[in-house]
């Protein structure tokens, strides 16, 4: 993918989904819930020195590094700059991007 089209699909993030909501997240939320969470959401591997544990601040659960290696603007939670998201909310939230925008394109017609 090209850099004009990840611009062109982040961008439709920022402008498709209206901030609907505070943000929900919070320092405290993530300080319980990383004290109780061992092991990685997405692919179970238990938490260690190693292996930090990190929020995905889309879907709130607690991931690794290597499940949540992407940033993404969430604008429905009023959040506007890129933050840390897991790799199934990232899919999950380009895919609705791409979507939304493949809606506003017009086929080219010969």
């Amino acid at each position: 993918m090209n850099l004009d089209a990840r611009h062109i699909i982040l961008s439709s993030i920022s402008t498709i989904e209206e901030p609907t909501q505070q943000q929900h997240w919070t320092q405290q939320n993530e300080e319980s819930s990383n004290t109780t969470c061992t092991s990685c959401t997405c692919c179970h591997e238990s938490f260690s020195w190693t292996r930090r544990r990190h929020r995905c601040r889309n879907c709130e659960t607690t991931v690794c590094a290597k499940c949540s290696p992407y940033t993404l603007p969430l604008p429905k939670f009023g959040i506007p700059k890129a933050v840390r998201v897991c790799t199934n909310c990232y899919i999950h939230l380009l895919g609705e991007a791409v979507r939304r925008t493949a809606q506003h394109i017009q086929p080219i017609t010969a």
